[in-house]
């Protein structure tokens, strides 16, 4: 926040954008190539529903896979910016990976 205060307008862009790819190559794998986009770009929204802070950008490309019936994976970078932006410099990557039987 700049001023510490709620504007009375508040506005930004919000994006979640996936394609999915089944059996590919012919390997049974499943794959979800992922890219979630936040974009704040006027105004403060009031607390405590604060979805918009003006300038913050929060960029999270991610591929989700399946292996067969029982495995599974994420792969995720999460990207932080924006001047107003407190977790700024926080960028993190995180993967995981699952068996279920």
């Amino acid at each position: 926040m700049t001023e510490g205060f709620a504007d009375r307008f508040s506005w930004g862009l919000r994006t979640l954008i996936r394609a999915t790819y089944n059996d590919v190559f012919g390997w049974g794998i499943n794959v979800e190539p992922t890219i979630i986009a936040f974009a704040d770009i006027e105004g403060i929204a009031p607390f405590p529903a604060q979805n918009y802070v003006e300038d913050n950008l929060f960029i999270v490309p991610g591929l989700f896979f399946e292996i067969g019936q029982s495995w599974s994976g994420t792969l995720l970078y999460q990207y932080l910016d924006g001047e107003n932006n407190l977790l700024r410099d926080r960028d993190n990557i995180s993967f995981s990976l699952s068996y279920s039987f």
